[in-house]
Formats: structure tokens, sequence, C-alpha cells
């Protein structure tokens, strides 16, 4: 259905064009023949828009073909004709763009309107503005068939039709590429592209040099309307003033090659009518150059919010607010394909960041993101959605790439090296369907992290979920339940310290000697239930280390102990020997010293 409405809304355009340039052309029966020309062309670009450069291809033979035939044109002027039609046209679609307002793109119906209601009311102006004394120079007129050239204007003097042409051609190709993509710019995407367009351009040219009757005002008319397209895409890629002096010298190179008869047979000019056309190049020039200036730099601020709105700032990669932007739409597409999510956490994210720092955990994200992009693209989207974690979207079922089968079944871990010191990355992954089972892509991804968490620490392997298995979730909500339990705790000091003798089993070693002085002392942690009693550090500490919050918790034991020792006076007797277990997630965080030395100088 997408196709067919797409193709009811090119005809329909095409055929609105052709009826506007006949009726532009009150005085030129001509005008109406060579109008029939926008009903192939603006149905056939807009299905190149969809299909690419075969498409294109295809509309350049069919165009050719035209000429030659039904046009009785010589060789190289149709192909000359055929090249300049297509090449400016179809590079409109997307350069043009750069200068077209946003509102219009949302309705473009609605702007078809406007523009074919702007072109009938400035048609006439436009005719008797083209008829009045050295408003353009002689020399750019063809005294047998009364053709000017005005900025963009045609055969025939079709004024109506150039101001219609550039924008509906575009809206039309713009709205057909809206069904299928969603692209606001569109360009040469690789090698192969790029050198198709330069082909087609080198062509034009050729037919230019080989076209024995030159025309000024249709090399420079054609030609123009061929470079502006390419100077709003340079303007957005090179900058602005390069783009405005590009553009006055190609206008003035191209004025030259006629004028002075490196193409042929020179034209005579005048000295008034080379200042005139000298100011018209100057004045396109400028032109150019202040609306560039207004429009790219919003267009450029647009797409820098874009990008920052869906993109990692410090991996570079795709963030979570895109990821289930892309979740949401392949759960609702029912067009019969299966993609796949991986889901992949570095285990020791929080271990490299309390052991380099966080220089060095930025260094990691940069450089394992480039690894996974380098293993996974170009046939999986690749996203960073947490401070270790990360995911990716492979297209459809079975379609990873080998090399990253590979990789992630790989039992040698990722080595990253920082400051001359090595460190091993192994990150667990798991790889799920992405079904309408799922209620959201929130589910989805808690599936996916809950079973990584499952997996053993340090084991490796690309293994596949069962999208019906809610034991990996219910056992995902009770961790995130303890998480939330002992971060409450931390809050509101629910923890409660107790300790108690280390006692020799030799009974000459007795623990209490001297009036019960105790020498040695363990000190203990428990969390203080909701109805009062005391759970076991075995209970909850596992879960503590799951999500990296035991350097929280010995924090919390430290300071309170040193407070505790201070303030029970048979601990402060210089005899006894107080230990305090604490985890290696805190002995490896470098802060974690500073924080015992800073603690004891706090207290007595």
């Amino acid at each position: 259905m997408p196709f067919i409405k797409s193709l009811i809304f090119q005809i329909s355009v095409s055929v609105t064009l052709f009826l506007a340039t006949a009726l532009s052309q009150p005085f030129h029966f001509s005008g109406r023949e060579e109008s029939m020309f926008f009903l192939p062309a603006g149905v056939g670009l807009g299905i190149a828009w969809r299909y690419g450069n075969r498409a294109l291809i295809g509309a350049f033979v069919g165009l050719f073909i035209y000429y030659t035939t039904l046009h009785n044109l010589e060789l190289w002027v149709a192909l000359w004709t055929t090249t300049t039609w297509i090449f400016s046209v179809y590079f409109a679609l997307w350069g043009l763009r750069l200068f077209i307002p946003d509102v219009l793109m949302k309705a473009p119906l609605k702007s078809l309107l406007t523009f074919f209601g702007f072109g009938v009311v400035l048609a006439p102006l436009i005719h008797t503005l083209l008829d009045l004394p050295m408003v353009i120079p002689a020399g750019l007129v063809d005294p047998d068939q009364d053709i000017r050239i005005f900025l963009f204007l045609y055969w025939q003097g079709e004024a109506f039709g150039a101001l219609l042409l550039t924008p509906v051609i575009f809206l039309a190709g713009r709205n057909f590429s809206m069904l299928y993509h969603g692209d606001y710019v569109v360009y040469p995407k690789n090698g192969r592209e790029k050198i198709f367009w330069l082909s087609l351009f080198s062509l034009n040219i050729l037919s230019t040099f080989l076209w024995g009757e030159t025309h000024l005002y249709a090399g420079i008319s054609d030609q123009l309307f061929i470079l502006f397209p390419l100077l709003a895409w340079s303007a957005y890629r090179l900058g602005v003033t390069f783009s405005s002096v590009a553009v006055f010298l190609t206008c003035f190179g191209i004025f030259s090659f006629y004028a002075f008869g490196f193409g042929g047979t020179p034209i005579p000019v005048t000295e008034q009518e080379y200042i005139a056309l000298l100011t018209f190049i100057i004045t396109i020039s400028l032109l150019t150059y202040s609306v560039a200036v207004v429009t790219l730099e919003r267009r450029l601020e647009t797409s820098r919010l874009r990008y920052a709105a869906t993109h990692d700032p410090l991996s570079g990669l795709l963030n979570t607010r895109a990821l289930k932007d892309r979740l949401e739409s392949l759960m609702k597409d029912d067009a019969g394909i299966k993609p796949e999510l991986g889901y992949l956490e570095i285990d020791q994210y929080e271990e490299m960041r309390r052991h380099y720092g966080v220089s060095g955990r930025n260094m990691l994200i940069k450089r394992f993101g480039l690894h996974l992009n380098k293993i996974l693209s170009p046939s999986c989207e690749i996203f960073r959605i947490g401070a270790g974690e990360f995911a990716f979207i492979s297209k459809e079922k079975g379609a990873l790439p080998k090399s990253a089968h590979t990789w992630l079944n790989n039992p040698e871990p990722y080595r990253f090296e920082w400051e001359k010191k090595h460190f091993s990355i192994i990150p667990k992954a798991c790889l799920l369907p992405v079904t309408s089972h799922f209620d959201s892509p929130h589910h989805l991804l808690e599936l996916a992290s809950a079973h990584v968490n499952r997996l053993s620490k340090g084991e490796r392997g690309l293994t596949s979920i069962d999208p019906m298995d809610d034991g990996v979730l219910k056992d995902r909500q009770i961790r995130v339940k303890w998480m939330g339990k002992i971060q409450q705790a931390l809050a509101d000091d629910q923890f409660r310290l107790l300790y108690q003798p280390i006692v020799s089993l030799n009974e000459k070693q007795a623990a209490f000697k001297n009036n019960n002085r105790m020498q040695h002392v363990e000190i203990l942690l428990r969390l203080i239930a909701e109805d009062g009693s005391l759970i076991e550090p075995g209970i909850f500490m596992p879960y503590a280390e799951t999500f990296n919050l035991m350097p929280d918790v010995d924090r919390w034991v430290v300071s309170k102990a040193l407070h505790l020792i201070e303030n029970d006076p048979m601990l402060r007797q210089p005899e006894t020997i107080c230990a305090i277990n604490l985890s290696g997630q805190s002995i490896n965080d470098m802060a974690f010293p500073e924080y015992i030395l800073e603690q004891l100088k706090n207290t007595n």
C-alpha cells in the first residue's frame, strides 16, 4: 500500500506540473509540448529515489529514447539534455532540502498548492519583467525562440515552470522517501555511488563539448542548476564561505567558457552586457552566502541536537533512547522479519574504574565501543545503554556475522592496555528474539540483563534466551528488590555493627585476661529487617556484590566502626586489636585507602 499511495502521489504531482507549465505558456504552444517531459520524469525520479541507481539508469534510457525519437534530437544533444535533466533534478531532491523549511516537509500536499498559487500570481509578473529592456543582457537572448535566462528559467521562457519545478519535484521525492526511509539528507553513501554520479556528470560535460551548436543560455542556466544543488551539499559539508566562493568562480568560468569561445564560436558580448552578467553572478554568490548563513547554521544545530539526543557522548554509539525507539518499532512491525537483540555486560567495569580512575574507564569505553563497531558493523546497530552495558540489534535471526559469533564465543578475553598496564575484559553476552511477546522494550532489556547477571563471573559464551522463561525475570526482580533494600539501609543507617572476641582454642591463650580485657575482636555487620530482626551478611552481601554496592557498604562499616571503637571503653584498650572484613571490590578501589586515612584523622 505505501508504494501504491506514493506512486499515485507521484503521478498527481507530475500531472499538476504538466498543467502548470502548459498554462504558463499562453503564447508558446511548444511550451506545452516541452512540459510533457515532467510526466515521465516525475514518476521516474520518484521511483529512483526509493530504488536507487538501477531505476535512475532506467529513467535515463527512457528519456534518451524519448528525446531521440519524439523530438528527433541529435545524439549528443539528446545525451546532453537527458543527463542535464536527470542529474540536476535528482540532485535537487536532496541538495535543496537544506534551503526548504521543515514545516513544508510535514505537509507536502499543502506545500504543493502553495507553490502552485505562488507561481500563478508571479508568472505574469515575471513574463512582464523579462520583456523590459536591459533587464537581461541581449547576448543571453535567442532571437529565434525568444528564450531568456532569469536565474534558473528554462526553455520557452518557462518562468512559472522554473518556479514550480524544483520544489514540486523535491516534495514529491521527499514524500516518497518518508514512506520508506525517513531520511532528511541523501547523498552518495559509498564509493560505487560516488563513481556513478561522477561518471554521469562527466558524461554531461563531455556531451556539452561535443555539442556543435553552442548556446550560452543553455550552458549557463542548466549547468548552474546542476551546480547549485551541489553547492547546497558542499555548504553543508565544507562550509558556507568555501561554497560561496566556489559558485562565483564556477559562474564566471562557465560564462568565460562560452563568451570567449572555449566551447565553440564565441558569442559577442558588449561591455555593458559583460558588467550586467558579472553583477548577476556576484548577486547569486552573495545571495547564496546570505541564505546559507541563515539556514545552514540552524540546520547544523538541529542535526547536532538530534545526534546528541540519540548518541552516547563517550563512545559515539547509539544510546538507550535510540535503542528503546528502535525496539518499539521492531516489536510493532509485522513484516515477518525476526530481528535479534544482543546484550553485553563488562564484569570488571567498576573494578576498572576504581583501579585506573575516570580517565582509564572512559578510554575503556571508547576503545571497547570501537572494537564492537569493528566486529558487528555494518550488519548490526550498536548501542551503549549503561555504565558497562552494550547492546546490538541484528537485522534478522541468524544474520549475526561469523566474526562476531567467533569473538563472542572465544574464551580469550579482550585485552585493554592503559598506562603501561594490561587489563583483561571478559564481557558476558546473551541473544534473544525481538517479538511482540514482550510488553515493552523495558521488559525485553530487563530479561536480557537478568539472564546476564545470572551468569557466573568470568563465564563466557553467547547464550540464547527463551522469551517464555519467566524464571530469569523473577530472579532479576529479587535482585533488584535487594538492591533497593541495601541502598535504603545505607541512606537510613539501617545497618548494625556487632563485635565478638576472637578466642583461641588453646585455653592458655584465652581471650579474656586481666579483668576481662579482649585482645582480639572481630567487628560484624548485620542488616536490620522491617520487623527489627537482624539479617546475616551471607544473605544480602551477594546482591551487594552483584550491583557493586560493597564499596559503599564497606565505607559505612569503616566510618561506624571507628566511632564505635572511640566510644566503647573495652575496644579502646591499647592491647585490643579489632578486625574488619572488607570485600575485594573495596580493596581494588584506588580511593578507598584515602577514605580510611581521612576517617582516622576525624576520630580520636
